[in-house]
């Protein structure tokens, strides 16, 4: 597998000041779990997109991405999925009607949107994706959407998807 990173140039911002851009660094992950309860508590990823000629072009891929995700994951009735790294939730509201349970999981207890605390077959849990408390081969898909790069071991992070994911289940 070959990863490829590109940097596309906003308006007025050169490559440099685009990928010189401080990175943040954490020892453990009680550092990062304080990190996005407090990023939650001010209100998450609202107004931090990149804004380029009055459209807000985060918010646009971030849409396009969720739409190909789903599409991907192909969740049927019967299928019990898991969203890692859910955030807010969205996604796994959109997903929720489309399956029998979604269990939803990211490492900020505060993170999910409590408008959605209202779905039934949706269950919220503050979790470490490099931990799962999940048996193995549980899931039959799972969706990891804009994530791993949050997690300070995205390696132990795909080994637990895959042990708590079902022979032949869906990972996206």
């Amino acid at each position: 597998m070959r990863l490829c990173t590109s940097v596309s140039r906003a308006e007025g911002q050169t490559s440099k000041q685009i990928v010189g851009k401080s990175r943040l660094h954490f020892t453990d992950n009680a550092q990062l779990r304080s990190y996005y309860e407090e990023k939650y508590r001010s209100g998450g990823y609202e107004g931090g997109g990149q804004v380029v000629h009055g459209v807000d072009i985060s918010a646009m891929y971030h849409a396009r991405r969720m739409a190909v995700a789903l599409r991907f994951l192909a969740p049927r009735k019967s299928d019990l999925v898991l969203d890692a790294g859910c955030g807010r939730g969205d996604l796994a509201a959109e997903i929720a009607p489309l399956c029998q349970t979604i269990q939803a999981v990211d490492i900020a207890p505060n993170a999910l949107d409590v408008h959605l605390l209202g779905i039934s077959n949706l269950k919220f849990h503050a979790m470490n994706l490099e931990s799962l408390d999940f048996p193995n081969e549980h899931f039959d898909a799972i969706v990891c959407l804009e994530t791993l790069e949050h997690v300070l071991h995205p390696e132990l992070a795909i080994t637990e998807l895959a042990r708590v994911l079902k022979r032949g289940g869906r990972l996206v």
